[in-house]
């Protein structure tokens, strides 16, 4: 092993793209600097910021060698700005992480350590705790209830079967340089981090790491919110589906047409992008009226072809799926119109019965006043009292 190899073993690369992040910045490189691993480099890629964030990076990285600093050329999106940051990487691994969140002091020593343990293991993520804009606690969100170890295509396959995923946000991961592929697939707009860490894991293993060791901000001008506010995440969960849906194929290599999950889940985004986030048609069309987090259009008119044609048939088997319900419903609801009016019968037939018993308990009555009425009954008193005389005891 070379001077430089040993130099670099246990290494950690931080990736940090920033663009207009002056908020949070200097407390997401406060984190850093007090972390218990000290063998680590911090990338800092601002992406033509309009605010001071290259101005705060820079004074951090005047007085910390460790923290290597720089403004792009031009503009290079999320995506983008992290592929710049993982291409100046040094270190053994690498840490993405993001201008609003926080570390714990242990992160990088809990997973380098997980890594070391583990070697074969190609993706490490950890539990995370949810913070508000004044950086208060206000949840934890764990993927598993201890930590756990998933062959990695188990992992695409549950995503893909449930569009649940476990890989985590950029901050809870960390995977090894030699493991990083050609970066962040810049054609994503909103979901190209988690493309990205399941390419890694057709690799090899995951491993959850049941420890908080992140801080996640959650507030509304995070890049997160901010691109939920048009239908870009529609575009990208389609390319996620085809990019992997050969994970559900059958014994016969073929994969379901319609993918109900999927569609399930655009139901609820598509409903909290209209209800919550006022999105219009218009925005929903072009989907260029809000910029990506680092200032550029998305694009000038996303592709809904797939979607479409997905959303229809997927209308079609709900519509038959309702046919369906609707002629079993009726057919039960026949039923028992058939079982009501049996019962009925047999109430009414019951009642004849009741009524014709009724008229003969009358008639036995009269019989017996007649007969206690009778001539024969008051002469024969006599014979009937000495007989219960002499009835024996």
């Amino acid at each position: 092993m070379t001077e430089r190899q040993s130099e670099q073993k246990g290494k950690v690369s931080i990736c940090l793209p920033v663009y207009n992040g002056e908020a949070f910045l200097a407390q997401a490189i406060e984190s850093v600097i007090k972390q218990t691993h000290p063998n680590w480099e911090l990338l800092i890629s601002d992406d033509c910021s309009k605010d001071a964030s290259a101005q705060i990076a820079a004074q951090f990285a005047q007085k910390e060698p460790r923290i290597k600093q720089w403004v792009n050329s031009k503009n290079l999106s999320i995506f983008g700005n992290y592929n710049e940051c993982i291409e100046r990487a040094t270190g053994e691994f690498i840490k993405p992480f993001a201008q609003d969140d926080l570390f714990e002091p242990t992160c990088l020593e809990r997973l380098t350590d997980t890594f070391r343990q583990n070697p074969d293991v190609k993706l490490v993520t950890a539990a995370r705790a949810i913070v508000d804009a004044n950086g208060e606690r206000t949840g934890i969100e764990r993927f598993f209830d201890k930590t756990t170890k998933i062959h990695g295509e188990d992992v695409i396959r549950e995503y893909i079967k449930t569009f649940v995923y476990r890989t985590g946000t950029p901050c809870q991961v960390m995977f090894r340089r030699k493991d990083k592929s050609y970066g962040f697939d810049t054609n994503y707009f909103l979901s190209g981090d988690i493309e990205y860490f399941l390419r890694i894991l057709e690799t090899g293993a995951y491993l959850y790491l049941d420890e908080v060791l992140v801080s996640f901000r959650r507030h509304g001008s995070s890049a997160t919110v901010t691109m939920l506010k048009d239908m870009s995440f529609v575009s990208d969960s389609f390319n996620l589906m085809k990019k992997y849906q050969h994970y559900l194929n059958d014994e016969n290599g073929k994969a379901p047409l319609v993918h109900k999950p999927l569609m399930q889940g655009l139901t609820r985004k598509v409903n909290n992008a209209v209800h919550d986030r006022n999105l219009s048609f218009e925005d929903a069309i072009t989907g260029n009226a809000v910029n990506t987090p680092n200032g550029n259009a998305i694009t000038p008119k996303l592709d809904f072809t797939l979607p479409a044609y997905q959303i229809l048939l997927y209308a079609s088997d709900l519509s038959y799926e309702l046919d369906h319900l609707k002629r079993e419903q009726m057919h039960k609801n026949s039923e028992l119109v058939n079982k009501n009016e049996q019962l009925e019968r047999r109430i009414a037939a019951m009642e004849k019965e009741r009524e014709a018993l009724e008229s003969r308990l009358r008639s036995v009555d009269d019989l017996l006043k007649d007969l206690h009425a009778s001539k024969s009954w008051r002469l024969t008193a006599a014979l009937r009292k000495l007989k219960n005389t002499f009835r024996p005891s």
